[in-house]
């Protein structure tokens, strides 16, 4: 894990227009990060409390909403949480920084995207993450100090052995786990279980 900003980059993303990621060249990660979240949902056997960390407009977790899941999601971004308690009725969606959730009760914990962002994101995972029987993370791998591919939004660089790390660490069993490409950057995407 190499620290590339000593800013918090996660705040970049405060005040920026809502988005839908499941179109555009993001479109291929939400769909894959989707296929993941139903891997768990399908092992649980039931109708899990699904929660979704920096969720924006829940691109992944609120089609779920209602049907096979209670989704509820955390965000800072307004503008994402307005359109995504519109869109996904019967989801909860928490206008919070990440930083400052306490704690979460949810059976599937989802942090796609999101951790290399956060000034903490080891603690931060290891208090959420406690009471979850999954966890599904993607990021980017081995970006690099100084990289202009994501034009310095990013306060972390990990490496496939971090990626793994999220996961032991926190006492996850690696189920499944693979490399993709977003956009200009490569990735990983895994889910664990207890």
């Amino acid at each position: 894990m190499i620290r590339i900003s000593e800013l918090d980059r996660y705040s970049v993303h405060k005040d920026l227009p809502a988005k839908r990621y499941a179109r555009g060249f993001q479109r291929p990660r939400i769909l894959l990060s989707r296929t993941y979240l139903e891997i768990a949902i399908r092992s649980y056997g039931g109708k899990p409390k699904i929660s979704e960390l920096g969720c924006g407009v829940l691109d992944i977790s609120g089609p779920y909403a209602a049907e096979k899941a209670r989704v509820t999601g955390y965000d800072f971004n307004k503008q994402c949480v307005i359109r995504a308690r519109n869109e996904y009725k019967s989801s909860i969606v928490n206008l919070i920084d990440v930083k400052d959730v306490e704690s979460i009760d949810c059976d599937i914990l989802i942090a796609c995207e999101v951790l290399e962002h956060m000034q903490d994101p080891v603690s931060t995972i290891k208090r959420l993450s406690k009471n979850a029987k999954y966890l599904i993370i993607s990021h980017p791998i081995n970006e690099g100090p100084g990289s202009k591919i994501t034009n310095g939004i990013h306060c972390w660089c990990f490496s496939e052995f971090d990626f793994k790390e999220w996961f032991h660490a926190n006492g996850f069993n690696i189920i499944e786990s693979e490399y993709f490409d977003n956009g200009k950057l490569h990735s990983m995407i895994g889910i664990g279980t207890k």
